[in-house]
């Protein structure tokens, strides 16, 4: 019988303990998100969309994932008959750290896959553009 109280005492014990540690963790999430005011930030560049396969006269576009206000650079390259073309754009990213870099497929555009790089906040990420035939 004695026995049973002691386990029943340290069982309460341990589980009054485990509940104080699992307030503190919850606490401090919390006082996380206030830091924070709810804006997940990430400064990992990314890109969440795209349409990069394309027939002449189409739109292509790339939406990307960055940090927050902070310009990104788009080159890329296209060719018109046989001479090749260069393309920059430039993108400042809104407050949830997205931007849409876009395009016309020129009707004169020769068909073939074509080099992209994104750059800003010390990052960079390569794709590729096919326009087809």
């Amino acid at each position: 019988m004695r026995n049973k109280l002691l386990y029943i005492l340290i069982f309460s014990i341990f589980i009054a303990g485990c509940g104080k540690e699992i307030d503190k963790i919850q606490y401090v999430n919390k006082l996380s998100t206030i830091e924070v005011r709810g804006e997940v930030v990430s400064e990992i560049l990314k890109v969440i969309d795209s349409n990069t396969t394309l027939k002449r006269g189409e739109i292509g576009y790339i939406i990307i994932q960055g940090k927050p206000r902070t310009r990104y650079t788009l080159q890329s390259s296209f060719r018109i008959g046989s001479k090749e073309q260069y393309v920059t754009q430039w993108r400042v990213t809104g407050g949830s750290g997205q931007a849409t870099f876009n395009w016309v497929v020129d009707f004169e555009t020769a068909p073939g896959t074509h080099d992209i790089s994104i750059t800003g906040n010390g990052e960079k990420i390569h794709l590729t553009h096919t326009v087809l035939p």
